[in-house]
C-alpha cells in the first residue's frame, strides 16, 4: 500500500532535516529551477538561490523587497583562484594559502571579510551584487567557509550540477529582524510559497550571529555575537582590531564553549582551553 503526504498535495513545503538525502536533493533541484529555498545554517535561518541565475535573483528581489539582496556567499571551487593575496594582512596569510586550513579553523564560526581582484572576479562571472568595494579594495560579500560536513557536501554536489555560486541572505524582509527560530521560519516559508525548508541538524544553539573578519587587516568589524572574541584571537594567534567593531552582544548561554566568556569565574579552565586552541592552531599552519 502506497502512502500518500496529503500536506505536499495542498502545496505545504517539505520541510526536514540537511542530514535526509531527499531534502538535499529537492534543495538542488529547485535551486537548478531558479527557484529560492529556504535553510538554516547555524544560528539563523536564510534564503538562498544559484547566484548566477536572474530568475532566482528577480523572486529573492520580491521577497526582500529590495534590490541589494544577497549577504554572503558559500565557498565556491575557484575560490582561490578570485584572492588578491598582495592585499591580505601578512599575519592571515597562511590561512588564505591553504584552503583546508582556512575550512578547518574558521569552519562556521565566522564570515570572512577576502579581498578579491575584480577583473578575475568577473572572468569567473562572480554577480555584482556578490561583491562590495571599500576603499581601493573589492571584497566578496561574507564569504563564509563551511566546516560542516552537511554544507560542504551540498556545495559540492551544487558545483557537480553546474552551481558555482550558491549565494545566500537572510531570512527576512527589508528592515526586519532576521529569522533565528523554527517556528518563524516555517511561517515564512509558507508566507512566502517556498518549496522547501532545511533545517540545520549539526548546529542548533538558538538565538545569534556571526561575526566578520577583515583580512586585510585583521579587524573584527562586526560584533563578536555567537562566538566570543577570545576564540578567534585564540585561532589566529594574535589580538584582532576591535576598535572599529559595530556593538553588539555574545551569546553565552547558546554556545558549547560558553566557559570562554570572559565573566565566566573558572579562568583556569578558559586559560586551559585557550592554551588548546592555540597548540591545534600551531600544529595546522
Amino acid at each position: 500500500m502506497t502512502l500518500i503526504n496529503f500536506s505536499r498535495l495542498k502545496h505545504e513545503p517539505m520541510i526536514g532535516y540537511w542530514s535526509n538525502e531527499e531534502v538535499m536533493k529537492e534543495s538542488i533541484n529547485i535551486l537548478k529551477k531558479g527557484d529560492v529555498i529556504g535553510f538554516q545554517f547555524g544560528p539563523v535561518f536564510g534564503l538562498g538561490i544559484d547566484a548566477q541565475s536572474a530568475k532566482a535573483r528577480r523572486k529573492l528581489e520580491g521577497i526582500k523587497k529590495e534590490t541589494k539582496i544577497l549577504s554572503a556567499l558559500m565557498p565556491a571551487y575557484q575560490l582561490h583562484t578570485l584572492i588578491k593575496m598582495s592585499d591580505i594582512d601578512s599575519r592571515l596569510r597562511a590561512f588564505v594559502e591553504n584552503p583546508s586550513t582556512m575550512m578547518t579553523m574558521f569552519g562556521s564560526l565566522t564570515f570572512l571579510g577576502i579581498p578579491v581582484d575584480f577583473k578575475t572576479a568577473k572572468k569567473f562571472n562572480v554577480p555584482d551584487s556578490l561583491l562590495s568595494k571599500r576603499k581601493n579594495t573589492y571584497f566578496l560579500h561574507g564569504l563564509m567557509p563551511n566546516g560542516h560536513s552537511l554544507m560542504t557536501k551540498f556545495v559540492r554536489q551544487l558545483h557537480v550540477c553546474g552551481i558555482e555560486y550558491f549565494g545566500v541572505t537572510s531570512m527576512n524582509e527589508k528592515g526586519k529582524k532576521e529569522i533565528t527560530n523554527e517556528r518563524e521560519a516555517r511561517e515564512f516559508v509558507k508566507k512566502e510559497q517556498l518549496k522547501i525548508l532545511a533545517i540545520d541538524d549539526l548546529y542548533n544553539m538558538g538565538e545569534g550571529s556571526y561575526p566578520i573578519i577583515d583580512f586585510t587587516n585583521g579587524k573584527i568589524i562586526r560584533a563578536a555575537g555567537f562566538i566570543h572574541q577570545d576564540i578567534l584571537h585564540a585561532l589566529v594567534k594574535f589580538k584582532l582590531d576591535t576598535s572599529d567593531m559595530k556593538p553588539g552582544h555574545y551569546n553565552p548561554i547558546a554556545h558549547p564553549l560558553e566557559i570562554l566568556n570572559p565573566d565566566t569565574p573558572s579562568n583556569k579552565v578558559r586559560s586551559a582551553i585557550l592554551n588548546l586552541l592555540y597548540k591545534q592552531t600551531e600544529s595546522k599552519i
